[in-house]
């Protein structure tokens, strides 16, 4: 995923310019100044050659075209096993202004007849569509936009085709949605037997305030078994990551390695001058001695011997090194999708100078057994697809498929297993195609690439 575009719902109208023989006025921003331009590729050369993780890949320096433009010249330096980094460009900019927030997360399909539409996948402002009816899994296409406020009409699918449903069309005023949103979607407590499963659909590794308060919850109510529901989750912060899985290892964990990072000769050889070791480590913390308590978050020490994680081809970054850096612990038991293959990280590179950054990446993570991401992702266990053709049943309700699968490989006398025909998947051709990438992992590139200017 080297290019994330944006999907806007909303209709922009271009103004478009003419200018008659005798304007000479110049209609287009001016560029900098070719000085500027390669004073900053050289800086940008220097900078990867030091910190890029492929860094052998770049070409010779002598060999360097530096008048090119900056995204092009950056382009030009990328290794082919690079699917990841990036440069932060006022295109960037403009495409996070662009982003349009109504209130739910969406996936665009379009039928047989070149018509597009967006299916539901979560509503973050519930109570905004409160009145409206429309839930996960519905269908909806733009009918009108005035000023704050947009018209929504429903949807139906028939056999590969569109069309409007009948009944008046859904109003919404985007003044209407809070201005924060909860990292955390949903989460509750399934009691069967002996078995007390936790669940919680969690969207991004944020801050740990919102997963914080999940799992003091688990841990207050003594669960048995978890499902962590990441279909929805891009990655987000290693810190939190870390903090989730120290919740959820048992004792054995405790003081051992998290995550190790292998970096280039350069790094390995900075890292050896002040450790004395290649790698960077970071290992768990027992409750006891937690730093976490510094921060303002406690451990909650779940001490689970095994853990049902839901995923998606969107499941990425942190996401995956939440199974991956538990395995070496616990049992992880994966259902949904492959994930998106992700093993890698990067930090932010900038000089003041300049107006750009670059997010090159940097690092490879392993888990104590030395495991890390494979690129082509983590297969599940269980297969399920998340396309328009699984039922789409509310996140966290015993109906949706992806949830039900966990529960009945967690307790099959209480949840008994359902035959894959019969298990969320309507028989369906594939006739409606999807379009770009969902909105949650728009949004979610769009405010990285945007914090980093």
């Amino acid at each position: 995923m080297n290019n994330y575009y944006t999907i806007d719902i909303i209709v922009l109208l271009f103004t478009l310019f003419g200018c008659g023989e005798n304007d000479n006025s110049v209609l287009t921003q001016p560029e900098m100044e070719e000085s500027e331009t390669v004073a900053f590729n050289r800086w940008v050369y220097g900078e990867m050659n030091h910190h890029y993780l492929w860094r052998t890949d770049l070409p010779d320096s002598v060999n360097c075209d530096y008048s090119l433009t900056e995204t092009e010249f950056f382009k030009n330096l990328l290794s082919e096993k690079d699917r990841f980094s990036y440069m932060t460009t006022n295109s960037s900019w403009s495409a996070h202004e662009r982003y349009q927030d109504i209130g739910f997360q969406y996936q665009i399909y379009r039928d047989q007849c070149e018509r597009e539409a967006m299916q539901i996948l979560y509503i973050q402002d519930e109570d905004a569509y409160a009145s409206s009816g429309l839930k996960r899994g519905d269908f909806v296409a733009l009918s009108s936009k005035s000023g704050n406020k947009i018209k929504l009409h429903r949807i139906e699918v028939t056999d590969g085709f569109f069309n409007k449903s009948d009944g008046d069309d859904i109003t919404i005023y985007l003044s209407d949605f809070g201005k924060y949103k909860s990292t955390v979607q949903t989460y509750k407590i399934f009691e069967a037997d002996e078995s007390r499963i936790g669940y919680v659909c969690y969207l991004e590794y944020g801050e740990k305030n919102d997963i914080a308060k999940v799992l003091c919850y688990f841990y207050e109510n003594n669960i048995t078994d978890l499902i962590l529901d990441l279909r929805y989750n891009p990655g987000g912060y290693v810190s939190t990551c870390k903090y989730l899985c120290n919740c959820i290892i048992p004792e054995t964990g405790y003081n051992k390695v998290f995550q190790r990072c292998s970096y280039n000769e350069i790094l390995a050889s900075e890292n050896i001058l002040a450790t004395g070791s290649p790698y960077t480590f970071d290992l768990y913390e027992s409750p006891q001695n937690s730093t976490s308590q510094l921060l303002g978050h406690g451990l909650y020490p779940l001490k689970l011997n095994r853990l049902f994680v839901i995923t998606s081809k969107n499941t990425a970054s942190a996401s995956e090194a939440t199974i991956i850096c538990l395995r070496p612990f616990i049992e992880v038991v994966i259902i949904g999708e492959s994930t998106m293959g992700k093993g890698v990280g990067s930090y932010t590179l900038s000089n003041p100078k300049y107006r750009r950054a670059i997010q090159p990446i940097t690092m490879r993570y392993f888990n104590a057994n030395n495991e890390t991401t494979p690129d082509n992702g983590l297969d599940p266990n269980y297969y399920i697809p998340d396309g328009y053709s699984t039922s789409k049943s509310q996140l966290g309700n015993i109906d949706e498929p992806l949830l039900y699968q966990g529960l009945s490989m967690i307790n099959p006398s209480v949840y008994p297993p359902i035959p894959n025909s019969r298990s969320g998947l309507h028989n369906l051709e594939n006739t409606l195609i999807p379009i770009g990438e969902p909105s949650y992992v728009i949004e979610f590139y769009n405010k990285h690439y945007n914090e980093n200017n």
